[in-house]
């Protein structure tokens, strides 16, 4: 009801390449503008990033080779 949307959660196990769609948001939940932002992930020293597409709705995650992948702290503006 505040205009934003906080995700949370984790993703167990698993390989991503650049782009791997892991979660469709449904309309109404979607950013008003593309968003990206860093999350912690069991994946070495490697950087781990997501992006929420405003126009479809895909989650996606990058560099997520990882036995966790931490989704809490992904804050947005609808």
């Amino acid at each position: 009801s505040d205009g934003w949307v906080s995700i949370s959660g984790w993703i167990k196990s698993g390989t991503t390449t650049a782009n791997t769609i892991a979660i469709v948001i449904p309309v109404g939940f979607r950013p008003a503008n593309d968003s990206e932002a860093f999350i912690t992930a069991n994946a070495g020293n490697t950087a781990t990033s997501v992006g929420v597409n405003g126009s479809t709705g895909n989650l996606t995650v990058t560099n997520a080779n990882a036995t966790w992948t931490a989704l809490d702290g992904i804050r947005y503006k609808v």
